[in-house]
């Protein structure tokens, strides 16, 4: 690897490297039973920074799916924020409910992924519907990016915002 360019400079590879692993924030994220059972451990890894609850996988995992207010999940919260602690690092949560995310910051968590890109982007397609005869979502989800590429031209609208 050589000539690497990041943030507009150039460095070589040594100072690439020195850079990346000075400035790198390695997070990680327990989905599992197991991974619970070890949040100590975990947490404890020299050079981990933050311990990040993905509710909806780790929900899944435990059986609970789709309920992150469930007493099993509230506990995960707060068996990753008593390690963290214990730690140095940073326990932080995925949410979707911002009530709830204050909550959680006054227990301990010190950062949060609070809603998702897709459901804007789902508020705005019922919003503004496709024009007539555009396809819907089931009908592109199987298309390849050659057929998607296609269409659009076909449409005239490539190049325009959608």
């Amino acid at each position: 690897m050589s000539n690497i360019h990041h943030a507009f400079r150039r460095s070589t590879q040594k100072e690439y490297g020195e850079w990346a692993n000075a400035d790198t924030l390695v997070i990680i994220q327990p989905e599992t039973q197991l991974a619970l059972d070890n949040i100590d451990k975990l947490a404890s890894i020299p050079g981990v920074d933050g311990v990040m609850i993905g509710p909806n996988d780790l929900s899944l995992s435990l059986g609970i799916s789709g309920e992150p207010k469930h007493p099993r999940m509230v506990e995960a919260y707060e068996r990753v924020i008593a390690a963290c602690r214990q730690h140095g690092v940073a326990p932080g949560v995925h949410l979707m409910d911002m009530g709830w995310a204050e909550e959680w910051i006054a227990k301990g968590m010190r950062f949060l992924t609070y809603y998702t890109d897709i459901r804007p982007a789902g508020r705005r397609r019922e919003r503004y519907p496709p024009a007539s005869g555009e396809p819907g979502p089931e009908e592109i989800a199987g298309e390849s990016k050659s057929q998607t590429k296609s269409r659009i031209k076909a449409s005239g609208r490539a190049g325009s915002r959608v």
